[in-house]
Parts: C-alpha cells; sequence; structure tokens
C-alpha cells in the first residue's frame, strides 16, 4: 500500500496511560468524527506497565461530555510506537524528553500539548499543499532544548488522586487545546504525502 493511502498517525503521551491521554484521545477522536472525511489513526500511550484500566473519574468526566473511555486499557510507550507516529503529542514537557531519549529522530514531531498549540497558534496551520512533516518543520524553525524545557509552565497536571473538579478541568483544558489541533490535522491529511518518524 502507498505510503500517502495510510493513516495519519497521532500518538498522545502521559504518565501511565490510565487519564490524562486516553482524555485527549477521546476528545480528538470525537472532534475528527467519520464526517471529517481524514484518515487519522489516534492512539495513546504511557510509561507505565500495560494493561491498567482508566481511571474511574477520567472515565466519569468524559462521560459527563459523551465520550466513552471506560473500557481503555492503558499501553506502553516503545520506540517503535513512538516511530511508527506522525506526530506525538505530551502532557508535559518532562514526559517530550523522556519520548526524545527513546526515539532520537523525533524531534520535529514530539511536543507538550501547550506548546504545539502555541506554536501553532503563532505560525498558523498547514498551507494547502503543506503536509504534517512540512507544516511541524516549519513550527520547529527556531526551536530548540531551551524552549522546549521553558515550556512547563503549560504542563498538564495529573489530576489522579484529587477531586472531581480536578478531572473537569484536566479535561476542559485538553479540550480547548485539542480544537485548534483537530483543524490541523485534518488541513495536514488531507495534504499528506510523507510517512512516520522512521521513514
Amino acid at each position: 500500500m502507498p505510503a500517502a493511502a495510510q493513516p495519519l498517525r497521532v500518538l498522545f503521551v502521559c504518565t501511565a496511560n490510565r487519564c490524562r491521554s486516553p482524555m485527549a484521545a477521546g476528545l480528538l477522536t470525537a472532534r475528527l468524527g467519520p464526517s471529517a472525511g481524514v484518515d487519522i489513526e489516534v492512539a495513546s500511550a504511557g510509561f507505565h506497565p500495560p494493561d491498567e484500566p482508566v481511571v474511574p473519574e477520567a472515565a466519569r468526566v468524559m462521560s459527563e461530555i459523551g465520550i466513552d473511555i471506560a473500557g481503555h486499557r492503558s499501553r506502553a510507550v516503545t520506540p517503535q510506537l513512538l516511530a511508527a507516529s506522525e506526530l506525538v503529542v505530551t502532557m508535559t514537557a518532562a514526559q517530550a524528553v523522556e519520548a526524545l531519549a527513546a526515539v532520537s529522530e523525533g524531534w520535529p514531531r514530539v511536543y507538550p500539548v501547550a506548546e504545539l498549540v502555541r506554536r501553532g497558534s503563532r505560525y498558523g496551520g498547514p498551507a494547502p499543499g503543506e503536509d504534517l512533516r512540512t507544516w511541524l518543520s516549519r513550527l520547529a524553525v527556531d526551536r530548540g532544548p531551551a524552549q522546549l524545557l521553558a515550556g512547563r509552565s503549560g504542563d498538564i497536571r495529573d489530576p489522579t488522586g484529587g477531586p472531581l473538579r480536578n478531572y473537569r478541568r484536566t479535561r476542559d483544558v485538553l479540550s480547548a487545546a485539542v480544537d485548534p489541533l483537530a483543524g490541523w490535522l485534518s488541513a495536514a491529511a488531507a495534504n499528506r504525502v510523507g510517512g512516520g518518524l522512521n521513514e
């Protein structure tokens, strides 16, 4: 199958893949929907051992907005999974650093969610004919390790163990970030010509 016919793969990453990253994946999947007309595969993973259930409070607050993640089981981050993803979106700057340590060629494709949204808003979404790889390279034109580490103020805090209102706040912060991301990814998928990190 030609590379252009393969889905564009987006991976959300958090610590345990039991709360923030499955919430983000659920939100993006819902935003894209079958009517979007683009082939985007959304997944999530974490740095803890796999096959654990989603945090019940996370499933509850997502169900409040009509998104069902109750059946989610955690998945472990691997170099292969990172390399197969066109875009890796982490919840924190530290998680981006950890992901980059696992896949050395991942620099243009690994972003904390807050930095990705900030840069996308500054430089604009994909232009006509601009695929995801080219767009991300444009976003990274002045990006370096200092900028990555300086972005810690935008980290999405883990609500696990806190009151339900913290889960709702995390959901709403992620929802606001996913809104522009869904549009950018749809445009990039329509322009798609490239493959994964390992190509």
